[in-house]
């Protein structure tokens, strides 16, 4: 009786600690409404390019949309492109927005597209996608990005034979892992300079967000949710916790004190233990009927673990780097400071890829494999 009636306290902590999420969430989205008008009228209708200091002018007749290729939240949709004055293909991402004072249209503040699009630009990196720019016109935001050819989702699908594709095993367990080897240099590397440069929590890293090219690079998106890290006692750490998906939020999003204390990059590093463990199983390690139930998995659950078997192809050092970044304490949880004991980059998984030659060409061949796929992994986006 006693371990039941702790369990639906614990279920009730954590069912009114969603509650003040969704509502810390809302309030921070409100107060970000203050002078962004202004911020739009500078930055809307410039396009950027890497090695080019001054922006050209844009709108959107400069644009030709092709197929989709991807879909977020807030109803957007992301589509090949042309930015037809350079003929350049590109990756254009329209988010429908919303006017708080009117209450009309159902889509994404004004307040959030300039913060995904600040950060974007502050995150300069090669393991951060490039963002050229954005216009606004007739309350729909078209965000051009560079062009990514997949996401690691998409990655584990056909490497999985997942989502009815029938093609038996393309990938084995050393392959997998020979590929997030890659990953986890990139990732690490791109959160790495989010946190110590560009001072931005980005608060949504899974497979959907990390993207590869036929350069064979790989590259984090999406700033949606990502926040600055300012001054002072909030240096490090980010109080609104409403932020990201929540099958890949740490345990302590979930605790009684987040709104005081916060959360820190660390939260970044446990949802990439989560990606990592998914890309090597197949599956998301916290499955349930609805967010409730997955919260309290994470919450009051054990950290998720590779299965440890001599004879599933995967290395223990690949086991011990997921392990390190799902202690449950972040405090022992690893960090993304180089220059600390207990990092991810003097773990030896991430040691033994970045002083690999052969990541890119990794990365390619991954790529010619899942690419026959793609048309089938994306037929019902649309057009």
């Amino acid at each position: 009786f006693q371990p039941n009636m702790e369990n639906q306290n614990a279920n009730f902590r954590i069912g009114q600690h969603m509650e003040q999420i969704r509502i810390q969430a809302q309030t921070e989205q409100d107060n970000a409404e203050i002078e962004v008008l202004s911020l739009i009228d500078r930055d809307s209708g410039r396009f950027y390019f890497e090695n080019e200091p001054v922006a050209e002018e844009f709108n959107v007749q400069n644009l030709q949309t092709l197929e989709s290729i991807g879909r977020g939240s807030f109803t957007e949709s992301v589509k090949r492109s042309i930015y037809t004055p350079r003929k350049l293909t590109i990756a254009v991402k329209i988010i429908h927005m919303i006017d708080r004072r009117s209450g009309q249209n159902d889509g994404k503040g004004e307040a959030e597209i300039v913060r995904e699009a600040e950060n974007a630009r502050r995150s300069a990196h090669d393991n951060v996608v490039w963002l050229h720019g954005f216009v606004v016109e007739q309350m729909t935001c078209y965000m051009c990005m560079e062009l990514m050819q997949a996401n690691v989702d998409e990655v584990k699908k056909v490497a999985h034979d997942q989502a009815g594709l029938n093609i038996g095993n393309r990938f084995t367990n050393e392959e997998i892992e020979k590929f997030l080897g890659c990953v986890t240099v990139a990732v690490v590397d791109g959160l790495s300079h989010l946190r110590e440069r560009a001072r931005v929590m980005h608060r949504d890293i899974k497979p959907n967000n990390i993207m590869i090219n036929d350069r064979g690079q790989v590259k984090i998106c999406d700033f949606g949710v990502s926040k600055r890290l300012v001054t002072g006692i909030t240096s490090t750490r980010a109080r609104t916790t409403g932020a990201g998906c929540i099958t890949y939020m740490a345990p302590e999003q979930f605790s009684d004190d987040v709104h005081t204390v916060g959360y820190g990059s660390k939260a970044g590093v446990w949802s990439l233990g989560i990606s990592l463990h998914e890309l090597a199983t197949g599956h998301n390690a916290f499955l349930g009927l609805n967010d409730l139930v997955i919260a309290t998995q994470i919450a009051t659950g054990d950290p998720p673990r590779i299965p440890r078997s001599d004879h599933d192809g995967f290395s223990s050092h690949l086991r011990n780097f997921v392990d390190a970044c799902l202690f449950k304490d972040e405090l022992h949880r690893a960090s993304l400071v180089a220059t600390e004991p207990n990092c991810l980059q003097k773990r030896q998984f991430y040691k033994r890829n970045v002083e690999r030659d052969d990541r890119k060409s990794t990365v390619m061949a991954v790529l010619d494999l899942v690419t026959p796929h793609l048309p089938h992994l994306r037929h019902n986006l649309g057009g």
